[in-house]
């Protein structure tokens, strides 16, 4: 660590720290190797409180990167059969691609990976996207990984390269930057607003894609306050049984000149983990209404934030008040069955009225129909028209 780690200040305060423990015996009576390497880092932890690094009890690791000790710092081997098909049948860690209502795209994946099978499934994920007018990417659940799949994803919403990011390099003393790749395969999505959901498990690579998205004023957090991990670690043996991951460059944004370590990335709208899709669909929807000019455009995006609930919300509206709502209004049939209400025209099909409230519910996604006082009127929402048709009850 004395030649490796970002600080060097810090890498002798954890050498004297552990001479220290080893002097007292505080290591001689611990049996276990994995009890031994939690032991030791957490003496590294209580000097560092730098979460990349880690001293570790993984003799199969330590014996490969014993194998590999002749290749140059850095070199990422390529992946054997068996790491080749997990890679492939984990999609290379992107889980889920979808249109949202209100044409907002989500992508939703776990990992950075450094493959080209990762970059082909990240071009799939937004070529599916590219008509939406926002994306969401879901990071909640991503723990990190390599800095190049951020280029290449970010190069999709830039229209050439951009600097988003530089990193510092202890080991060679020397700053590389990073920039959005030139090329994309597919459309790019210059005018795409993006949203990044975020927990207190995002960390790493995760944060810094965040990171990078907010300080470069691209791109919306949504979420927790992320893990606090920047800088980028390499695995080395320290014999055939321990390893030790040694964080041996640090980033630097261009814009804030610093970067989230210790701290984490800081939402733009704050809040629960669980409730970021939810508040990143609304504030996509919103942030649409707000500033378009197209009076068509802006009442869809408030009909679709109207509907949120259905998406998110389980909604129990009481048994008593929906048979209040049930009967004969002009020429819909309102019936209450089985806990549901239902709508139907003469000769009609029925449909569920979906619960958005206590009062509002679906017809189907382009009506609605609101009760009031306990169903002697109601009045139909159609999406697109302004004019609102009151219905009484016979």
């Amino acid at each position: 660590m004395q030649s490796k780690y970002v600080f060097p200040d810090v890498a002798l305060k954890m050498q004297q720290a552990l001479k220290t423990e080893a002097d007292k015996g505080s290591f001689d009576k611990i049996k276990d190797p994995g009890a031994l390497a939690a032991e030791v880092n957490k003496v590294l932890q209580d000097i560092s409180k730098d979460k990349h690094l880690r001293f570790r009890f993984a003799p199969g690791f330590a014996q490969e990167l014993q194998a590999r000790a002749g290749e140059p710092d850095g070199a990422e081997p390529e992946p054997s059969p068996e790491e080749l098909e997990w890679l492939q049948n984990n999609n290379y860690e992107f889980k889920e691609v979808k249109i949202l209502p209100g044409n907002v795209g989500y992508i939703k994946f776990n990992g950075f990976l450094p493959h080209d099978g990762a970059k082909a499934a990240a071009s799939a994920a937004l070529n599916f996207v590219a008509n939406t007018g926002a994306v969401i990417f879901d990071m909640r659940e991503n723990g990190g990984g390599d800095p190049e799949l951020v280029e290449w994803i970010m190069g999709y919403f830039y229209e050439k390269p951009t600097l988003i990011n530089t990193f510092y390099n202890r080991i060679e003393d020397k700053t590389t930057e990073s920039w959005t790749v030139a090329e994309v395969k597919g459309p790019r999505l210059l005018q795409t607003d993006v949203y990044i959901l975020t927990s207190s498990y995002t960390f790493s690579c995760a944060e810094e894609f965040s990171y990078d998205f907010q300080c470069l004023k691209r791109g919306k957090i949504v979420g927790e306050v992320t893990g606090g991990g920047a800088h980028p670690t390499q695995p080395f043996a320290v014999d055939d049984k321990f390893i030790i991951g040694i964080p041996y460059m640090r980033a630097i944004n261009p814009v804030t000149k610093t970067n989230w370590e210790g701290v984490g990335i800081i939402p733009d709208v704050k809040c629960s983990a669980a409730d970021a899709l939810k508040t990143a669909h609304a504030q996509a929807l919103k942030d649409r209404a707000a500033r378009s000019d197209n009076p068509m455009s802006k009442a869809d995006a408030e009909w679709d934030i109207v509907s949120l609930p259905l998406l998110y919300d389980k909604i129990d509206v009481k048994a008593e008040l929906l048979k209040s709502y049930a009967g004969q209004y002009e020429d819909r049939s309102i019936s209450f069955e089985n806990g549901k209400l239902y709508s139907q025209r003469p000769n009609g099909r029925k449909f569920e009225l979906k619960p958005i409230s206590d009062t509002l519910f679906e017809i189907d996604e382009a009506a609605r129909i609101e009760f009031f006082e306990g169903g002697k009127y109601a009045i139909t929402h159609f999406k697109g028209e302004a004019d609102l048709k009151q219905l009484r009850t016979k």
